[in-house]
């Protein structure tokens, strides 16, 4: 987490740098707290994010945990912009480095919705809402640190 100028609260979260990739299992059980604190969520989406269970997991959390679709930003970093792969979310075929916590996850969805159908549903209204949206400006006061 990084602190503000004067050690005040968060102003980024990375999940990478936060959650200890090497106790994942005992790391991820924060990922509500964390998720819950944020203001914003910004999806920098590469080649396969659409693809990567984790990542799906991420923004199923996220609005569980109070965010809103008005507050999810997605930007593709890939050469051909990723916006008609966005229909391709299939939560049956994400990969998941650890085939447990893929068992585990896929049953949560199954639990939280109607199928995987709604699931997929959700998640491609979530990104393709986010990557409609324009980049917010900054407000008098942000700062860039």
């Amino acid at each position: 987490l990084l602190r503000g100028a004067r050690g005040g609260e968060p102003i980024l979260w990375l999940d990478r740098l936060c959650i200890d990739q090497s106790a994942i299992a005992t790391s991820i059980q924060l990922l509500p707290i964390y998720l819950s604190a944020c203001s914003r969520m910004l999806c920098l989406a590469g080649e396969t994010y659409l693809s990567r269970l984790w990542c799906l997991i991420e923004l199923f959390v996220f609005v569980e945990t109070g965010g809103s679709a008005e507050r999810i930003d997605v930007r593709f970093v890939t050469a051909d912009g990723g916006a008609e792969a966005i229909g391709a979310v299939d939560v049956r075929t994400a990969l998941c480095s650890n085939a447990a916590d893929a068992d585990r996850l896929r049953a949560t969805i199954e639990a939280s919705f109607a199928g995987a159908g709604a699931f997929n549903a959700r998640m491609t209204e979530l990104i393709g809402a986010g990557l409609a949206r324009p980049s917010p400006r900054p407000r008098a006061g942000d700062r860039a640190e």
